[in-house]
């Protein structure tokens, strides 16, 4: 039996086998004939200096740098969630991009998101950590280099609550300290709205933890005097109970010290 290779180059001939085992001519394909002559003589891979590194190739800097400034990729953290669903909610979400949102399946539960607009990705960055039917959505830069498949969440932005909070130590130095010191996490940012119904009830906090470790729910701290006081951490998406006094039989809008009648 004849090869594909064998019956290209009998064409750019003028000849092609018939049934009975001999050869009838045919009008010679300008597309065929390159194509035998391809197969004959392939041409060779790029010369590339044995050293060269691919991050160094000008198209693929480029590249990098793009999808840097346009991407995240993301996760559920713990339950699975199809993609239909978590574009669904985080554009309800994002309704303040001016630009469009284009998402992509990675496998093994990553997504990325390009973003038209690069200011979009910056507020969406900003103001992490989001949620998709209540369970956390981890979101990350994009970095070369990513492997859905090897890739692990271990550092998660989460919002906690320290009830009971002195006013004086309500400014970022004093609680990224105070987690620093307790070895808790890092400080991303306080929220303002903290402060409820002129009452200042607890300090909000988003920190970065590292989940590979057990979650630390008490933090101590040194005031004038060497006067120790401590405090709860309150995590808003895994701790139970009153996020006020701490304790776990009943809710803040229950708390008999909010409201002893």
């Amino acid at each position: 039996m004849q090869s594909f290779k064998d019956i290209l180059l009998q064409e750019e001939q003028g000849q092609l086998p018939d049934g009975d085992g001999g050869a009838q001519t045919l009008p010679l394909s300008p597309s065929l004939s390159n194509l035998a002559k391809f197969v004959s003589d392939p041409p060779g891979p790029p010369s590339l200096s044995e050293s060269i590194v691919l991050d160094d190739l000008s198209q693929v800097k480029q590249d990098i740098d793009d999808l840097t400034k346009s991407c995240l990729v993301g996760k559920m953290l713990g339950a699975t969630v199809d993609l239909r669903t978590i574009m669904f909610r985080t554009k309800a979400d994002w309704q303040f991009c001016k630009g469009d949102v284009e998402y992509l399946d990675m496998g093994n539960n990553w997504v990325m998101i390009k973003f038209v607009n690069p200011g979009d990705l910056y507020l969406v960055w900003a103001d992490r950590p989001w949620h998709v039917q209540g369970e956390l959505f981890v979101i990350y830069p994009w970095k070369p280099h990513f492997d859905p498949y090897v890739e692990e969440i271990k550092y998660v932005d989460l919002w906690v609550r320290i009830p009971r909070f002195p006013v004086e130590l309500l400014n970022f130095d004093s609680v990224a300290n105070l987690l620093a010191a307790n070895n808790i996490g890092s400080l991303i940012r306080l929220d303002s709205r903290s402060i409820l119904k002129h009452k200042v009830r607890f300090a909000r906090a988003c920190i970065r933890v590292d989940i590979t470790e057990p979650l630390l729910e008490y933090a101590e701290v040194t005031r004038a005097g060497g006067v120790k006081c401590g405090y709860v951490i309150w995590y808003e998406d895994f701790s139970i109970g009153c996020s006020f006094c701490g304790c776990d039989d009943h809710v803040i809008d229950n708390c008999l010290i909010l409201s002893p009648s």
